[in-house]
Formats: structure tokens, C-alpha cells, sequence
């Protein structure tokens, strides 16, 4: 800013460049010094010169900063550069390695029971129900924070016939004070903030290949369940990389939400970035046509064409505890299956939801006079709050049926399906 003035009040004999220096501005910044009268000595020592380099630091504008470095940068890779390889599965088709796998389903379907089942033929090599085991047997690495060890987990492992030397039950995280080596804390681990220690676990034992989390809305942490930006960002992609750094197979056994309207994509609790960062999503739910079997059933899988689900039974297998006799429950797969898990979730079993009762009684009402053209009718549905999959149930629940007169399609009433359409 040349041209402006800056009294500097000096009796000694500093000289243009010293003050230029103690401005902290080149020389030749076009900066008139003025010399004034005698000062005494304490003014000698610097506090005026401050003060005047604090009222030209208000004046005069600073040369701006020199570019600073940036502080990030995307960094790419040509595809040419890049060496294919084939998807590794820890089950063939069904749980991939390197990858997130999601487990869903309601209580009492066996979710908790097929993961041990999963644990016991990593760590002894025993075959697939559906395909060979092509691993060597290895270790699993199991966070289950709803089922004690010693009473739950542990004769559920033996019950499955899992080899307990390479079974790895997480008891807490323990955080140590760095200058004593005292216990400090002992908590659940949190996903959203140990990562690393999970990490080091990993690393100091190299022969684990599954990581098991039952229910992952236990280890989330501040991430939450249901908080979409959070769960990604704090634990699923951190999750995820983990997984393909490590190459490791991480399985969240999650449970499913009170949506009855929803498809079984979004009946999975929680965050849709769930179902998204899995590659592989599994659906637990009973058999409709058998009693006591379950099915597991397909409801994404990005790596893998397979359609096919599969059938179990879960069955008591008699242990010795303590020196007595006690049955455990284990998994009997019993065969495959091609019925979709939106096919499953769409039965009523047991007492149906409300939504259903109304939706059986409306349409009951509306079809009271006759046959109704079928987008009227399920226009009129829409209106009243009723969704698309309830109407179709209750209308097969009545013995509804659609028949054709002329181009037009009709809901005819059970009363009158043997009439003529005119």
C-alpha cells in the first residue's frame, strides 16, 4: 500500500532495515520512517515499536500467504494397469471373503444358531450343506453381546461340533492406562471408534477368516441403527475395508423392522446403508407349507447369480455339562428351496396384522353389491390408507377372484364368480 505513513518513534540509532525486520515487511514496502524526539530507555526497549507494529498490522494490508500444499487428492488407476482377480467365497455363493454379509430375520428363526453352524465348518473343514468346503480350517473371531458364553455360546459350539481351539468369543474391550499398564475400563465394543483394536486382533491372529457380529445394533456405537449417514460413514465402509484389507469375511446378523407393507429389501432393521454396503443379504423366516422349517432365503446377493434358498431344522443334540446331559439346539439342513423371501414375508403366519383384518373387511364391504372394475377397486383401496401387497392378500383371503369382461378386468366376489361378466 504505498504511500501510507507509519510514524515510528525511535531515539535510537536503529536503521530502516532493523525496522523493517521488526515489522516483519520487506524493504521497500513503501514505508516512511519518521524519527521523533528522545525516549527514554524504557521506551528504547521495543513497547512503542510494538505498538506501532500492531497499528501497521491494522493499516496496512499483509502480501497474501504463499499457496499452501493441498491436503487431499483423488488418486486414480488405469484399468489396464489393474490385474483381475475372482470373487473368493468363504461359502461358495453365499458368504464371500472380503466382504460384508448381512443375516435377517425375526426372533426365534435361528439366525444366532446358523452362524455357529457357519463357525463350526470354518474351524473344522466339514463340507457345506450344499458344497464342498474348499478352506482349510481356520479361525473365527465371534462378537455376540446378547448370549453369555458359558451358558449360551459355548454349548451351542459344542453342540454343533465346532473344534473350540480356534473359536475366538469376544469378552470386551479393556483400555489400559499407557503410563501404569492398569485396567482402566472394560466396555462392549464400539464400531465407530475401535476399528484399530479390531484391527490388531486380526493382525496378531492371522488364521481368522469370519468375523461374526450378532447383532451388529449392539457394537454401533454413536453410529446408531437407524442413522443413515452415520452407519456408513462411521462403521460400514470402515467395515467394509477392514474386511477387504484383512480378507476376512464379516457377517451383522440383524433383525427386521415392523414394515409388513415394505418388500423384503427394506424389511431389514435399521439403515437402508446396510442392505447397500453388503454384498451378500440373507433372509431367516419359517417355512409356510412345514412345520418347524426354517428357510434361508436370498434377498441380495451382487456377486453371485444363485437364486436358490435353503431349508433347515433346528434340532436338539444332547451335550454333557457340568457331568449332566443337556440338549442344545443346532442346525439339520434338510434341502434347497426356490420359494423368494418376498413370497415368505408375504404369508400370514400366526395372527394377522391389523392392517390385513381392516383391509379384508373393507374390501369385503366394497365388493357387497357386486363386481367392481379392478383399478377402481384399487384406486378406492389406495385411498383409504390400504397398500397394494394387503389388498392382494386380502383379496385372496376372500376368495376374490379377477375375470375379464370385454377390456375390462373386474374384483369378482366369491358370491358371484360363477355368473356372467356382461
Amino acid at each position: 500500500m504505498s504511500g501510507e505513513t507509519l510514524q515510528v518513534l525511535d531515539v535510537s540509532a536503529l536503521s530502516n532495515e532493523q525496522i523493517s525486520r521488526f515489522l516483519n515487511v520487506p524493504v521497500g514496502f513503501g514505508i516512511r520512517v519518521h524519527r521523533l524526539a528522545t525516549l527514554s530507555a524504557q521506551d528504547k526497549s521495543g513497547s512503542l515499536l510494538a505498538r506501532a507494529a500492531a497499528i501497521f498490522h491494522k493499516v496496512v494490508p499483509q502480501p497474501p500467504p504463499p499457496a499452501s500444499a493441498p491436503t487431499s487428492v483423488i488418486c486414480t488407476e488405469l484399468a489396464s494397469n489393474i490385474t483381475p482377480r475372482r470373487i473368493q467365497w468363504l461359502w461358495p455363493s453365499r458368504i464371500p471373503l472380503g466382504k460384508l454379509t448381512v443375516f435377517a430375520g425375526n426372533p426365534d428363526q435361528g439366525k444366532s444358531i446358523v452362524t455357529l453352524d457357519v463357525a463350526t465348518r470354518l474351524s473344522t473343514g466339514k463340507d457345506w450343506p450344499d458344497s464342498p468346503n474348499t478352506n482349510a480350517p481356520c479361525e473365527v473371531l465371534l462378537i455376540a453381546g446378547e448370549d453369555d458364553p458359558e451358558d449360551t455360546i459355548m454349548p451351542r459350539l459344542m453342540a454343533a461340533g465346532a473344534d473350540l481351539t480356534k473359536v475366538h468369543i469376544v469378552r470386551n474391550l479393556t483400555s489400559f492406562n499407557p503410563k501404569t499398564g492398569d485396567v482402566e475400563r472394560e466396555r462392549e465394543i464400539s464400531l465407530d471408534k475401535d476399528m484399530a483394536a479390531l484391527e490388531r486382533k486380526l493382525i496378531e491372529h492371522p488364521n481368522i477368516r469370519l468375523v461374526v457380529v450378532d447383532p451388529v445394533s449392539n457394537n454401533l456405537g454413536s453410529a446408531g441403527i437407524n442413522k443413515e449417514q452415520e452407519s456408513r460413514q462411521l462403521v460400514l465402509i470402515p467395515l467394509k475395508d477392514l474386511a477387504a484389507r484383512r480378507n476376512v469375511a464379516v457377517l451383522a446378523v440383524m433383525h427386521l423392522n415392523k414394515n409388513t407393507e415394505a418388500s423384503g429389501m427394506h424389511r431389514v432393521g435399521g439403515a437402508m446403508a446396510f442392505v447397500g454396503v453388503a454384498r451378500a443379504v440373507w433372509l431367516f423366516a419359517p417355512d409356510p407349507e412345514t412345520p418347524e422349517q426354517h428357510l434361508m432365503l436370498r434377498l441380495k446377493n451382487n456377486l453371485s447369480s444363485i437364486q436358490n434358498g435353503l431349508t433347515y431344522f433346528i434340532r436338539p443334540v444332547p451335550i454333557q455339562i457340568e457331568d449332566l446331559e443337556e440338549n442344545l439346539p443346532a442346525i439339520e439342513w434338510s434341502g434347497d428351496t426356490d420359494v423368494t423371501a418376498d413370497a415368505a414375508l408375504s404369508e400370514n403366519l400366526g395372527r394377522p396384522p391389523d392392517s390385513f383384518e381392516r383391509c379384508k373387511e373393507w374390501l369385503e364391504e366394497y365388493l357387497a353389491d357386486g363386481k367392481k372394475p379392478s383399478a377402481e377397486v384399487e384406486q378406492a383401496a389406495k385411498n383409504a390408507g390400504l397398500g397394494a401387497r394387503t389388498l392382494a392378500k386380502a383379496k385372496q383371503a376372500l376368495g376374490v377372484q379377477s375375470r375379464k369382461g370385454g377390456d375390462v378386468w373386474y374384483y369378482m366376489p366369491s358370491s358371484g364368480q360363477d355368473g356372467p361378466i356382461n
